[in-house]
């Protein structure tokens, strides 16, 4: 299997990614690298659409259920752990396939990110320092001064990134935003399209959440093999409520009620799981459980706009158009073939944009 590209299956949110990687693992005898920002969360299972119990049982996953709420996880830990695992699958002769929805994730995986300077603790100290003797927001300020386009992006009582920022600046003698600039150019073939102004994904509150900065880790050998999923907007958006629906069924209010008596509110990243702030302001009282199900039916379809427009025009990912009533297992078995190079991808341009026409694979 070493002589064949790491797969990267993609495509929104219900488009069923899982369904026919589990089915396409189990005819190449692969396991699955999970590119999930939240299934990483052991407390975190419905609204965050993990494979079940039979689906692990028949492929082998990782980077599912691997850190508590209180853990950080960012774009830079999750490239560094996928790093490792392709190495260590390819070790034992098995497929490495990389599958899911976290268009910064996947960009970080493929095209790299840049190369950022260590923390400096006598610099941070001192900063902190001159804030609390300047009073509240003297950090900020310098960073106005010094990089407004990243200062504007930050809250001002953001002192972990305001001070990072300028400790970048100290060091490199670069902004931070001309850095990410630097990043998000870095593969000229890329074409990725952020989902708001700058091309920074945000979170629910509208903050951008920044690049984070990589430790070395060797490129896995050979390329990559990017495989978009893709059905047309009437059948993803049936699919996308279907899921809601099961999600309602299977328990995700009392699932969010624990979570809270949990203190997951207190944590930013896994707090930005799509369905538990709708279901908190159902049980606060701002709405009725009909209306959170509304709510989250319609976010999670913006959502998957979202993703689009990460992918719409990359010229290396190859669609797969997919048929209202095609089973997962007829999905998985042509991801199989396009791994082994007997099928030429779909490119009728369907909902989601133009279809890429080019065969290239992603260079690691």
């Amino acid at each position: 299997m070493n002589r064949f590209p790491v797969p990267v299956v993609l495509g929104q949110t219900a488009v069923g990614k899982t369904e026919a990687a589990v089915e396409a693992a189990c005819a190449l005898r692969g396991e699955i690298v999970s590119a999930d920002a939240m299934q990483v969360y052991r407390q975190m299972n419905l609204a965050t659409a993990k494979p079940t119990a039979e689906q692990r049982r028949r492929a082998p996953h990782h980077l599912v259920d691997i850190l508590d709420i209180s853990e950080p996880y960012s774009v830079a830990r999750f490239r560094n752990l996928a790093l490792d695992l392709i190495l260590e699958i390819r070790r034992r002769g098995r497929l490495p396939l990389v599958v899911g929805g976290s268009a910064l994730y996947i960009k970080a995986l493929v095209d790299g990110l840049s190369a950022g300077p260590p923390p400096n603790p006598a610099f941070r100290k001192l900063l902190l320092e001159q804030e609390e003797k300047e009073g509240h927001g003297f950090c900020f300020r310098q960073l106005m001064e010094a990089d407004p386009e990243t200062a504007r992006r930050l809250h001002r009582n953001d002192i972990k990134r305001i001070v990072r920022a300028l400790e970048v600046i100290e060091t490199t003698g670069r902004s931070i935003s001309s850095q990410q600039a630097d990043w998000a150019r870095a593969s000229e073939s890329s074409l990725w399209e952020g989902p708001e102004e700058g091309g920074f994904e945000r979170d629910g509150d509208g903050e951008v959440l920044m690049p984070e900065y990589a430790e070395h880790r060797p490129r896995p050998r050979g390329d990559y093999l990017l495989i978009g999923l893709r059905r047309n907007r009437e059948d993803l958006y049936a699919r996308i409520d279907r899921r809601v629906e099961k999600m309602f069924a299977a328990g995700l209010v009392e699932e969010t009620r624990l979570l809270i008596r949990e203190g997951a509110r207190d944590h930013r990243v896994a707090w930005q799981a799509l369905g538990y702030k709708e279901i908190e302001k159902y049980l606060s009282g701002e709405c009725t459980l009909d209306e959170a199900r509304d709510r989250l039916a319609a976010a999670t379809r913006h959502f998957a706009r979202r993703q689009m427009t990460w992918w719409r025009r990359d010229p290396r990912i190859r669609w797969l158009e997919i048929a209202p009533d095609e089973p997962a297992a007829a999905v998985g078995g042509r991801i199989r073939d396009l791994v082994l190079g007997r099928e030429e991808p779909s490119v009728s341009e369907g909902d989601g944009g133009a279809a890429s026409r080019g065969s290239g694979t992603a260079r690691g």
